[in-house]
């Protein structure tokens, strides 16, 4: 496999970045090339301070002049920054010279140049981002955690379906439990949001719908895939990561 990696983004860029590139090729022998997309002189620079040697065949830099900052509007910054290290890296995979994109940087940014670029699959209105949480019982994924703050109530089934393939070819799981997020395990409890998508994920087939799920339950439950909006999901996911910290 080729990774373009946006090695400029991300709050701790481009240090962390390129530290993981180090530990990608050291543990990931399949990893058979790794671009370091980003600024030339920035990652030569960084790259000689931690030691990367880029006389490796399996690693090389590709110049982007620009970078898309945390805190930019993401899709709007994509249309102009057209150099940026994100635009770049994934035209690289449009372009078939990488098989995939990696980056720690702007997610709207990162999620626009996705749908601009590359398009989303047949039938997927919006793009959603799975992030995966470790339990007792193996990985819970949230879906969405920040793509699409403002979902519809079937864009949750498309995350559904979509969530459901991805446990079962990639983790391999036979028939993943899909949960709905909510105040309540009740099939009566939620927004008028979430009752909709309730009474839309009852009825699509192929989905191992369990019904309203509790926010204690991506810890404590068999759960595959819990569906929610990207705006709950990424609170959600933040929060986790704080109360992780402080513990």
């Amino acid at each position: 496999m080729k990774v373009a990696l946006d090695a400029m983004g991300g709050d701790h860029a481009p240090a962390v970045n390129i530290g993981g590139a180090i530990d990608a090729l050291r543990y990931y022998p399949k990893l058979q090339h790794l671009y370091l997309v980003g600024i030339e002189d920035v990652l030569r620079e960084e790259c000689k301070r931690q030691g990367l040697d880029l006389n490796d065949p399996r690693v090389s830099i590709v110049h982007a002049p620009e970078v898309i900052g945390m805190a930019e509007p993401g899709a709007k910054t994509v249309r102009k920054k057209k150099h940026s290290s994100i635009s770049i890296a994934m035209d690289m995979v449009k372009e078939g010279k990488a098989d995939a994109f990696v980056s720690a940087g702007n997610t709207g940014g990162a999620v626009a140049a996705a749908t601009l670029k590359l398009r989303t699959l047949p039938g997927v209105d919006r793009a959603g981002i799975a992030s995966a949480l470790p339990n007792e019982y193996g990985i819970c994924h949230i879906l969405d955690a920040g793509a699409n703050p403002e979902a519809k109530p079937e864009h949750l089934v498309v995350y559904a379906v979509m969530g459901t393939a991805f446990a079962r070819g990639v983790l391999g799981v036979k028939d993943p439990k899909v949960g709905l997020m909510s105040n309540g395990e009740e099939d009566e409890k939620g927004t008028a949001f979430t009752k909709e998508a309730f009474k839309l994920l009852k009825q699509a087939p192929g989905i191992n719908f369990v019904g309203n799920v509790e926010g204690r339950d991506l810890f404590e439950s068999e759960l595959d895939v819990v569906l929610c909006d990207g705006f709950v999901g990424n609170i959600m996911l933040k929060s986790i990561e704080a109360t992780a910290k402080a513990v």
